[in-house]
């Protein structure tokens, strides 16, 4: 009798510590809604920011890894990693430069190997004309034969460089507005050439006008400070309009260098240009 009841004690002594023991809580990954913040169906437009809000639970939270794609083709990625935190607020602004149909997908990652994710389909739509005339007035006499415009020239100014430059977690702000000076000669021929000058060296630029339409060839543009070093292939593009010339530029190929490696990052970001033609 004694036996039976040390055993029974025994069990259920055991019943009670297994009982007692907690099970580690699966991740929780929460989209974060509102304002100018990006929801399932939302529409955001082609080189304006929007926010991303995630709201990110576990027992302790690892890494989160955030991937924008249209169709198969790689957009943006981000990545945020944590040290013994167990709730966490992942606050980020995105510009896309693609239109179409946008899918962004969240991971969540604990320090148990379990992971959450989401996924949020949207749009992005192309940038619309800043004043689009919906009624244009007809010409009553149309000149069948109208003299070209004539833009050929010399036009000065600065490439603005104002974004950061992110990957593997770590972000670095690229905001340089008077460090690239830029000198752009429009010839007769619709032929265009320039110089773009950084940190006293001069660099060439070739490109081409089709109306007023002009488009740069891409060229390398090195950016150096006391944080940074990087080497980015810009593409740039505009309007000629009287006496300006205004540009737009985006990123491929942007390398980070560090200790001698090259290490590929994303650029979020604007470059612009705006050019003003040189009293003769």
């Amino acid at each position: 009798m004694k036996k039976f009841s040390f055993l029974a004690f025994a069990l259920v002594g055991f019943l009670l510590m297994t009982g007692c023991k907690k099970d580690p809580v699966a991740p929780k990954l929460t989209l974060m809604t509102g304002e100018g913040y990006l929801c399932e169906g939302a529409e955001t437009m082609v080189g304006e920011p929007f926010k991303v809000s995630l709201q990110c639970e576990a027992d302790k939270l690892a890494a989160l890894n955030v991937i924008f794609m249209k169709g198969e083709a790689f957009a943006i990625e981000d990545t945020q990693t944590w040290d013994n935190a167990s709730n966490a607020t992942y606050d980020r602004s995105f510009i896309i430069m693609y239109d179409g149909d946008i899918t962004m997908t969240a991971t969540l990652f604990d320090t148990n190997g379990k992971t959450a994710t989401i996924t949020v389909n949207f749009k992005s739509l192309p940038a619309a004309d800043p004043d689009p005339d919906p009624t244009p007035d007809p010409d009553p006499d149309p000149d069948p034969d109208p003299e070209p415009v004539s833009f050929d020239g010399l036009y000065d100014g600065y490439l603005k460089t104002d974004g950061t430059v992110s990957t593997l977690g770590i972000s670095y702000p690229v905001n340089d507005s008077s460090q690239v000076a830029m000198s752009i000669n429009v010839l007769e021929d619709n032929e265009v050439k320039g110089v773009y000058t950084y940190q006293g060296m001069d660099y060439d630029l070739t490109g081409s006008i089709q109306g007023d339409t002009i488009v740069f060839d891409p060229f390398t543009l090195e950016i150096a400070n006391a944080d940074i070093q990087l080497n980015a292939t810009i593409g740039l593009s505009g309007l000629l309009e009287e006496d300006i010339l205004s540009l737009e530029g985006n990123v491929s190929d942007c390398l980070l260098n560090y200790g001698g490696m090259q290490i590929p990052v994303t650029f979020v970001g604007e470059i612009r240009s705006v050019l003003k033609k040189a009293e003769d």
